[in-house]
């Protein structure tokens, strides 16, 4: 049994209806090389062998008594592989928009809490421009709680292959738990309040004082612009109410491209580059609907501070870094060296202070009441945006991978939106190639093919603006 910490048990505390707390990956992967069906008896076997490389896989979320504690992890007793997985087929001659319909719609259910908190769709008959005749298609579900992008990647990342031959684990060791009493998770939660909690919180403080001052001297050192204040971003489209339905969708761009741009400029990086691609086109998607706010845009970027020594192990362990996109700015070189010296003053701020470290030391129960007011008052109305959106960039290996023998030809990640910051851009590089996609809600953004169509322009325009 293990608790939660308290950035994790925030996911499940911001939870609604409207609001799931789940990541996923829209996998798209090529029929057998051999003409044989997909066997999706095979499938599971598979899956069964794989489980063991991550504790969320079976283990399911646990309440403590009166919010004494954050919810535990414990190891499910009645785990079962049937209802995790679910077997479905495109009718004959399906679209890619019927694929992306089926993708949403599967994508905004809630996963139950009574079981681990991971589901996978796999669904046959994909009929797609640029993809193979019956392709297959993953949908990969995992809650928030359990992953962040990092981890995810990791976990995820020992599914694969390296050929089409798949590599055989251990033995698998895992034996289920018994649920604990009440009593006992009491108890627990009270110890954990009561003997550490102070200890956490002294180090926290004198952490975070040596950090503030090594962040203090590298600003005046590199002569930073200073930080981004808190709920200073502009109120846009995407800083409204959510809500229960999603769009979705995604594009490719070279991973040669963008290296082609981040070498024009010393200093620049490749992240630099995606981030003035995705600037590029919100400030035109704005500007086209007349909304375009005067003070530039504001993104989230969640960063990993999770050590080495915790690779593989499921939580999340991130910072925020809050980054100007430059939005305000029309000429897109300019937005791109703008963007630049932002993402240099928003790295070294944002060392001072982790977020998880800092949710940490809230009592879980003040942290549950807060999540569910600031959701049921509808808060996020009356302050400006913490941020915009959130921009989270996850590397992937650099080579072909293959699932059970199928090979890995794109995948994009869909992630969870909340009240007041409704649009989340996902970007994952595979292969030589970066996926770029993006999840919102439809009454926020009206038209995505039009956003994901301004991605894809503003790669070119780069392109054509270093080759002046």
């Amino acid at each position: 049994m293990q608790a939660l910490s308290g950035l994790d048990a925030s996911f499940l505390y911001l939870e609604t209806d409207k609001t799931p707390m789940h990541v996923a990956g829209l996998y798209i992967l090529s029929p057998s090389k051999s003409g044989k069906p997909f066997d999706i008896q095979d499938f599971k076997h598979f899956v069964q062998s794989r489980l063991q490389v991550s504790r969320i896989f079976r283990q399911k979320i646990i309440p403590a008594p009166f919010a004494l504690s954050h919810p535990y992890w414990i190891e499910d007793e009645n785990f079962d592989l049937d209802s995790h997985i679910t077997h479905l087929a495109m009718p004959e001659a399906s679209s890619q928009a019927e694929f992306l319909k089926l993708a949403r719609q599967l994508f905004q259910k809630k996963l139950n809490r009574n079981r681990p908190l991971w589901e996978i769709y796999a669904i046959e008959g994909l009929c797609l421009e640029g993809y193979p005749k019956d392709a297959i298609g993953m949908i990969v579900k995992v809650h928030h709680a359990a992953i962040d992008g990092g981890s995810g990647a990791e976990i995820m990342a020992t599914f694969y292959d390296l050929s089409p031959t798949p590599h055989t684990l251990p033995p698998d060791t895992w034996l289920p738990e018994k649920v604990p009493s009440g009593w006992e998770i009491a108890q627990k939660g009270m110890i954990k309040s009561f003997w550490t909690k102070s200890l956490e919180m002294n180090y926290f403080f004198l952490d975070s004082f040596q950090k503030t001052l090594t962040t203090q001297q590298q600003s005046s050192n590199q002569q930073l612009s200073p930080p981004i204040g808190v709920m200073s971003a502009p109120r846009t489209i995407f800083n409204g109410e959510v809500t229960n339905q999603r769009v979705f969708d995604g594009v490719t761009v070279s991973l040669a491209d963008l290296k082609k741009v981040k070498n024009a400029f010393e200093g620049v990086t490749l992240n630099d580059v995606i981030l003035s691609i995705c600037a590029g086109a919100l400030r035109r998607y704005l500007e086209l609907f007349q909304v375009l706010p005067e003070e530039s845009l504001i993104a989230m970027c969640p960063k990993s501070v999770r050590p080495d020594s915790e690779k593989g192990q499921m939580g999340n362990r991130v910072s925020a870094m809050l980054v100007s996109l430059a939005t305000q700015e029309a000429n897109p070189i300019q937005r791109l060296l703008q963007i630049n010296e932002n993402t240099q003053a928003a790295k070294v701020y944002s060392s001072a202070v982790n977020m998880d470290d800092l949710i940490n030391l809230t009592p879980s129960g003040l942290t549950s009441a807060v999540a569910h007011l600031y959701q049921s008052l509808k808060v996020s109305k009356i302050h400006k945006p913490f941020c915009n959106l959130t921009i989270t960039n996850i590397v992937g290996p650099p080579t072909a991978l293959y699932m059970n023998g199928l090979k890995l030809l794109n995948h994009y990640g869909l992630g969870p939106i909340t009240h007041g910051m409704g649009l989340i851009i996902a970007v994952f590089s595979y292969n030589n190639q970066v996926m770029i996609s993006a999840t919102s809600c439809p009454s926020m953004v009206t038209n995505m093919d039009l956003l994901m169509q301004f991605i894809t322009e503003e790669m070119q325009i780069l392109l054509k603006g270093i080759d002046k």
